[in-house]
């Protein structure tokens, strides 16, 4: 079924990098001992919750907007006794689709008018792309909205815990998933993996 799992995905796809940018911040986690490097499902609710309620106040003041066009399920694997998140689950775009092609994503994409919420879009599109219900996700929470760096469109991503059943019950849309990668937590959160940098753009900055 092109399922990966390993450390890293060896499948990346460069961005063009501005003429204008500079390296940005150390992980954050990276003063933390490795035992200590560990992500609580509650914790990580409780934090994104906070990060999306700043934005949306931020936004009602503001005169412009931010209405996303599409959702994305961001699929974690906890463990059920720590309530650690132990895996993450992540898809690559074939080379041969239109936009995004070669992109390593998360499952998501265009939110229909028969969606009632962004939550129904990422569950949705998940369901299409890599062939888990909607009843082997457990919706967590929303993050806050995040813009793209190609096309400058806004993206509503939807934090989800997969049942332990989830995996075995996938099938792949071959014409919009080429493979899928579980990576662990373990292997992101070590310091050396993370890359930061600030991105100067006409009227924004990105990291």
């Amino acid at each position: 079924q092109g399922l990966h799992r390993e450390g890293r995905s060896s499948d990346y796809q460069e961005l063009p990098r501005p003429t204008s940018f500079m390296p940005g911040a150390v992980a954050p986690w990276a003063n933390l001992l490795p035992e200590d490097r560990k992500v609580n499902v509650v914790e990580l609710k409780d934090r994104v919750q906070v990060s999306y309620a700043k934005q949306s106040r931020l936004q009602s003041l503001s005169e412009t907007a931010i209405v996303p066009e599409s959702a994305v399920l961001v699929p974690l694997k906890i463990n059920d006794v720590t309530r650690e998140v132990d895996e993450i689950v992540f898809i690559k775009r074939p080379d041969t689709m239109r936009n995004y092609s070669g992109h390593v994503a998360f499952p998501g994409g265009h939110k229909d008018e028969s969606d009632e919420s962004y939550e129904d879009c990422a569950m949705r599109e998940t369901f299409e792309e890599i062939g888990i219900a909607s009843h082997d996700i457990e919706i967590i929470c929303r993050s806050k909205f995040a813009q793209t760096k190609t096309e400058n469109v806004y993206i509503a991503p939807i934090l989800g815990v997969l049942s332990t059943s989830a995996m075995s019950n996938m099938v792949l849309s071959k014409d919009e998933v080429e493979t899928v990668h579980i990576v662990k937590m373990q292997e992101l959160l070590a310091p050396d993996n993370y890359y930061c940098e600030i991105w100067d753009r006409p009227n924004t900055s990105h990291n």
